[in-house]
């Protein structure tokens, strides 16, 4: 039989535990917010490998902070050849999809254990998905000055998907303010979109998976009546390409999936509709049930 003290027990380990998970959720989004405002605001150079799928590079990145338009330099070190080395590559930091954060509706933040990348100790972050429509990312953040060390993307089942790590890194103790305001109040205006203003004419995109909604609809240069949808959950995007058949017969390619990244084409009321994003193949297949053609 269980006693009203050991209920009072019960109660007070329940009410504890739930005030451990919400400080531990807090101080992870702290993190993110540092990490999110140093890596545009520090002035820093290093090497650093980049994973995705079964391709790894390397790369020597240079970063330095300006009122509204910092620099970054990315050069890659293990091209094929010594002329290639000297090309900037597609490579970013300061526009990768790690910096967003997320939606606590759809992902949880926790706090995980001490680490050491490149030399410098760093604190572990992981934001959970609270369904099977999103991957899980892992962080590794210099606490001292909020830098991002090492990044992770991973499925379901534990497996690797993308990650970078810095093999080196230095970083200036000077931090630009004039950027960090800049940069804050670029993200503020990302994420203030008229969501009532969105949308493509003849397309209802309302039975989207949950945490999604439209962030931006683009016209597609040189198609008529083609359209690139920009599906968000705060975190991570997918691209949905709509065009019209006689269109998009002419430059249909085959893509292979690669790392995070999958992709979905099919036929949909006589238009092809491409979706491309760092989101589970299911995730794609949902977004696809929930997309219905009406006649404009």
């Amino acid at each position: 039989m269980i006693t009203n003290k050991r209920l009072s027990l019960l109660g007070v380990l329940l009410l504890l535990t739930a005030s451990g998970v919400q400080a531990a959720s807090e101080e992870g989004e702290q993190l993110l917010k540092s990490m999110q405002s140093a890596v545009h605001s520090l002035s820093y150079e290093g090497n650093l490998v980049f994973w995705k799928g079964n391709e790894m590079s390397e790369y020597h990145i240079e970063h330095q902070p300006g009122q509204g338009n910092s620099s970054e330099s990315v050069i890659q070190l293990n091209a094929g050849n010594a002329g290639a080395t000297q090309q900037q590559q597609q490579f970013s930091l300061v526009n990768s999809s790690s910096l967003r954060l997320p939606a606590q509706q759809v992902y949880s933040i926790d706090v995980g254990q001490d680490g050491q990348i490149a030399g410098l100790p760093c604190k572990v972050v992981v934001i959970r998905p609270k369904d099977k429509m999103r991957y899980l990312y892992r962080y590794c953040i210099h606490q001292d000055s909020g830098m991002l060390l090492k990044y992770s993307v991973m499925n379901r089942q534990q497996q690797l998907l993308e990650q970078f790590m810095f093999t080196q890194l230095n970083i200036s103790s000077t931090v630009e303010q004039e950027a960090l305001v800049v940069n804050q109040a670029a993200m503020a205006s990302s994420a203030s979109t008229d969501q009532e203003a969105l949308g493509v004419s003849g397309w209802d995109l309302s039975q989207l998976p949950a945490g999604f909604s439209v962030n931006q609809v683009r016209s597609i240069p040189g198609k008529n009546n083609a359209h690139q949808v920009i599906l968000s959950d705060g975190l991570t995007f997918v691209s949905v390409f709509i065009e019209p058949d006689n269109t998009a017969k002419a430059t249909r390619r085959k893509v292979p999936p690669s790392g995070a990244t999958n992709i979905l084409t099919v036929e949909v009321a006589g238009h092809t509709v491409t979706m491309v994003g760092e989101v589970p193949d299911e995730t794609l297949h949902a977004i696809k049930n929930g997309l219905r053609y009406v006649a404009p």
